[in-house]
């Protein structure tokens, strides 16, 4: 118990979860999941005790906490990234027009992260064929897919035919050319995917 106390003191997770394992009937507790109840500790460290089995129930890889809580940190920051993308993607191209301020913004992040998470390993599933011939371009056809669904979901969002006038930079042209609606999706998934990929390493740098 003495040396549960000198680990409590220190407050450090590994010192707190090495003591509690040291004491079997903590041990034991631990792994029934069941509160934990020590009468001939003072109450500070009772209150302590629980304190810390919540945090290793937040800590541990084998706890549901755990899974959602890094579920939940993913998910905002991707759906920070993707708002930051289609805002970027807004402001690119002429045929992609987004409605409502900031609130559709993190409405399709929120929107969009849930569509990769669980439309597109299905979309890659049934396409994997086609994924492997074309060496991986084919993932800008499911991204323009995604697109389309997200344009259902939220009407704020429209993706529609536009031209592109030329560019030139470096003594390199681009001639002027006009895209339909679904070269429009596809062109807008290649953009909004240069956008997400340069978020990602600014936040990595």
């Amino acid at each position: 118990l003495g040396k549960f106390k000198a680990f409590f003191a220190v407050g450090t997770n590994n010192g707190i979860h090495s003591a509690l394992r040291s004491i079997p009937h903590i041990n034991r507790v631990y792994k029934r999941n069941q509160p934990i109840r020590l009468p001939c500790l003072k109450p500070g460290v009772c209150s302590g005790l629980i304190l810390s089995r919540r945090m290793y129930q937040l800590t541990d890889k084998t706890s549901i906490c755990y899974y959602v809580i890094t579920f939940m940190n993913q998910l905002i920051k991707d759906t920070a990234i993707y708002s930051l993308s289609l805002y970027f993607v807004s402001l690119t191209l002429s045929g992609v027009r987004i409605s409502g301020g900031i609130t559709t913004f993190l409405l399709a992040g929120v929107i969009l992260a849930l569509l990769f998470i669980l439309l597109r390993p299905v979309l890659r599933i049934i396409t994997l064929p086609l994924f492997f011939l074309s060496f991986g371009s084919f993932s800008f056809i499911i991204n323009a897919m995604i697109l389309y669904v997200l344009t259902i979901v939220l009407p704020q969002i429209e993706i529609s035919a536009f031209a592109f006038y030329g560019a030139s930079f470096a003594g390199f042209s681009i001639p002027s050319t006009s895209f339909n609606t679904f070269f429009a999706y596809v062109v807008s998934s290649i953009v909004l995917s240069l956008y997400i990929w340069a978020i990602r390493w600014v936040i990595k740098r």
